[in-house]
């Protein structure tokens, strides 16, 4: 087993979708506000260094798994990204754990040998810290690609029928999980800086879905920090770490922003795991 170096950590939690309810201009206000809101809670303790957000960016989101949901039940996520057209996808697979070496001990090369999209990352989220490790690897494919039968990220990702031995029968039909497709906007560009003698920074983000297609009524709203160690030789020093510590905290505590904060909220892939549930 290889020892994994976490390249990055992200800082992850829900917020109420109901905030953001209203067309495109009103959800844009919304996130300005939201954003203004923390900023000012966290500016005694980091330095904003950008408080201007990008373009929306538009993606279709779907997990695929077995009727029986064996992928999900074996710590692994089968995703599909596309744009809005649906044309340009690229499949994730991902297994996640708490404890980063049963993490790690993975083999996430795709059907070429290849590694350069792999990536090993600690995702935090409430209450208060909570670590999670990811381990995965992504690829492209083609427009008309079928992903039907549990063979097929079987063969984009070779170590997959191993992990899962006899459960592993490749013939076995997959589909999208509750035949849920995600409209997922993506709101990036905001960055504040959690350690002044490296100037390393903390990129923002907050994604809000709907239920396939755009309307005024959003199903989920998530905000994230993170922070990346280009190196890849996980230096993360304790001066970055207390103050992204001290900003998580704030995201869940502090009076103004716990009237945003869901505690309760499913994240993204529990969602839509649990689509029939949280739709009602």
């Amino acid at each position: 087993m290889k020892n994994q170096k976490v390249t990055s950590r992200e800082y992850k939690l829900m917020l109420k979708a109901k905030k953001f309810q209203g067309d495109e201009k009103e959800l844009l206000q919304q996130v300005q506000k939201y954003w203004r809101i923390f900023s000012e809670a966290i500016a005694g303790i980091v330095t904003i260094t950008n408080d201007e957000f990008a373009e929306p960016e538009v993606r279709l989101v779907r997990f695929y798994d077995t009727k029986d949901q064996l992928l999900n039940s074996n710590s692994y996520v089968f995703r599909e990204r596309s744009d809005a057209n649906g044309k340009k996808r690229e499949v994730t697979l991902k297994f996640r754990h708490r404890d980063r070496y049963v993490s790690q001990a993975r083999e996430m090369k795709d059907q070429d040998g290849k590694t350069n999209k792999q990536k090993f990352e600690e995702d935090i989220k409430p209450p208060v810290f909570v670590s999670l490790y990811s381990f995965s690897n992504k690829l492209r494919i083609k427009g008309d690609k079928k992903l039907n039968k549990l063979n097929d990220p079987g063969r984009l990702f070779p170590d997959l029928p191993l992990r899962l031995g006899d459960a592993y029968d490749g013939d076995q039909k997959i589909a999208v999980v509750n035949g849920f497709t995600a409209y997922q906007i993506v709101l990036e560009g905001p960055s504040f800086q959690i350690d002044n003698e490296t100037k390393l920074q903390c990129e923002c983000a907050l994604i809000v879905w709907y239920d396939g297609k755009p309307n005024k009524k959003p199903v989920v709203a998530e905000f994230s920090f993170k922070y990346k160690d280009e190196s890849k030789t996980e230096k993360f020093s304790s001066v970055a770490a207390l103050k992204a510590f001290e900003v998580f905290q704030l995201l869940q505590q502090a009076p103004k922003l716990k009237k945003w904060f869901d505690p309760k909220g499913p994240t993204k892939t529990r969602f839509a795991y649990g689509y029939s549930k949280y739709i009602n």
